[in-house]
């Protein structure tokens, strides 16, 4: 009998220990005001590994920061408990993916999740369009608060290049040197006293800034105009001046051509108005008397 009572009373006191070790727990700590990173890590710490976390736009407090929880912070759980902490604003977004997007492209994006595009130093590159998205930050997948700015970095597109002198060279050494900086060529030609063949302008000008694989015209010469010199024509003296010296008749006639009177000198020819008279032009355009026929 005696035995019984003595086991009865460590079973007895044994229930009392378990109930009160399960009373007590581990205790719960305070993270209000505290970010949801912070709260999490804070009741990580503490022993206590499931967290949930709840977000109310509604609530009073500092957006993003920790507002209430239960159980309530300096009682004792036990560590499998859940704790769930409530954060005052809305529900952080998830970043997305807007490498490659052109920047209008990104903003919707962006827009859409709750987040608003920053646009830093933009850069050259030659093999990404101009005004597309090279980089991010934060990058894709990650979580931001509600607003918050996410950082992009702009295509400005291929480097320019400058446009190398190339007036006073031949045509092939020209072409050889704008190819060499990445650009092409466009051939005029045109009559020049400048030898044939060699370049005599170019478009855009030397040292001008422009994007590679564009096309710099060059104005080649052709070599000098052909001759302009013409055989005698016929005209009609609308004048005469005579004067005798030394026996033979010589002066100026006014000829008539297209409309307009030029004045010729008639050598010894002797000429009165409405005679016919032959005049001849130079490869220079200048014109002189033959006379008449």
């Amino acid at each position: 009998m005696k035995d019984l009572r003595t086991r009865l009373w460590c079973a007895i006191a044994l229930s009392m220990v378990a109930v009160l070790l399960a009373g007590c727990g581990a205790s719960v700590p305070n993270v209000k005001g505290r970010t949801p990173q912070q709260a999490v890590q804070a009741l990580s710490d503490a022993g206590f590994a499931g967290v949930r976390v709840t977000y109310d736009d509604t609530a009073q407090g500092a957006v993003g920061a920790v507002v209430a929880q239960n159980p309530v912070a300096g009682s004792r759980a036990s560590q499998d408990t859940s704790v769930t902490i409530f954060v005052a604003g809305p529900p952080p977004a998830k970043v997305p993916s807007i490498v490659g997007l052109t920047g209008g492209e990104a903003k919707a994006a962006l827009s859409a999740v709750g987040l608003r595009m920053v646009e830093g130093p933009s850069t050259y590159d030659s093999s990404i369009p101009a005004g597309t998205v090279i980089s991010q930050t934060p990058g894709p997948g990650g979580e931001a608060a509600a607003g918050s700015p996410v950082e992009v970095v702009v295509s400005r597109g291929p480097e320019p290049v400058e446009v190398p002198d190339v007036v006073g060279t031949s045509q092939a050494a020209a072409s050889k040197s704008l190819a060499s900086a990445g650009l092409g060529v466009s051939v005029v030609t045109k009559a020049s006293a400048v030898s044939k063949g060699t370049v005599i302008s170019q478009s855009p000008k030397a040292r001008a800034k422009t994007s590679p694989g564009s096309k710099v015209t060059l104005t080649v010469s052709r070599g000098a105009p052909a001759s302009s010199a013409s055989g005698p024509k016929k005209y009609a003296a609308t004048m005469e001046l005579r004067v005798l010296v030394n026996g033979a008749w010589t002066g100026y006639v006014s000829v008539s051509r297209g409309g307009q009177i030029f004045r010729a000198y008639s050598g010894i020819y002797s000429l009165a108005a409405g005679d016919p008279i032959w005049i001849a032009t130079r490869s220079d355009g200048s014109w002189y008397v033959v006379g008449p026929r």
